[in-house]
């Protein structure tokens, strides 16, 4: 697994990424000096570079402990929550001792979310091991709650629910916690509900059901341009 990992945004980038066991989440110091020692034992000529792969896992591990909660929450493949549902679950719980902690009514009353997701998140939180998986993560300082939103805040977006789709020129994270940052509700999906929808790149079946249901679109400038931001931001 070592000789597959070059660089941070190669861990936690999507469902089931989280593995403490293949990718040595949490691995103390001196465990990972020995580590160190038994790849050189094993490849004294290092053709395969053993101990440069290693420690580019270890510096990729360390980085990407930076990633912020919904790429978490996201990367722990659970059952339905895809990149989307993950930001709307991490927004509206803060954290994942808030998000486990409750039960299947609480989840489901989330804008966006329906009883199965719900269902699945807590069953996904209900059990023993998943339980120690979160412990462990949070020992080696992964991030399991959500930094506050950074950048402009105003009310621009009061009120207002909001779907994002497509590619952007900053990460659907930054955009969410703009958007909320903006008063607005990130939602995953398009509904008679949904007031706005920031359309990005390669917008695909959310954008047409947008158009058919008449809600109003906008680009990443144009939301820019809604809340009276200068071009760059939300960074």
């Amino acid at each position: 697994a070592a000789a597959a990992v070059a660089a941070p945004h190669d861990l936690l980038a999507g469902p089931g990424a989280l593995d403490p066991d293949r990718d040595l989440w949490g691995l103390p110091p001196d465990d990972a000096a020995a580590l160190l020692k038994f790849a050189e034992r094993l490849s004294p000529a290092r053709k395969f570079h053993p101990r440069e792969n290693l420690l580019k896992l270890l510096a990729a591990i360390e980085a990407a402990k930076a990633r912020p909660f919904p790429a978490v929450l996201f990367a722990l493949g659970i059952r339905h929550v895809g990149e989307e549902v993950a930001a709307v679950l991490a927004g509206a719980f803060g954290s994942a001792d808030a998000l486990f902690a409750a039960d299947e009514a609480a989840v489901a009353s989330v804008h966006g979310i329906g009883p199965e997701i719900a269902r699945s998140v807590v069953a996904w939180g209900s059990r023993p091991e998943n339980r120690e998986e979160l412990a462990r993560l949070a020992a080696a300082g992964v991030q399991l709650e959500s930094a506050a939103p950074a950048g402009p805040v105003g009310d621009a977006l009061a009120g207002l629910t909001v779907v994002i789709t497509g590619t952007h020129p900053v990460s659907r994270d930054a955009l969410s916690d703009f958007i909320r940052a903006q008063g607005g509700k990130v939602t995953a999906s398009v509904s008679k509900a949904t007031d706005l929808l920031v359309a990005g790149e390669a917008a695909g079946s959310k954008l047409t059901k947008a158009e058919a249901l008449g809600v109003r679109i906008v680009d990443y400038a144009g939301l820019q341009a809604m809340c009276d931001v200068k071009p760059g931001q939300p960074e």
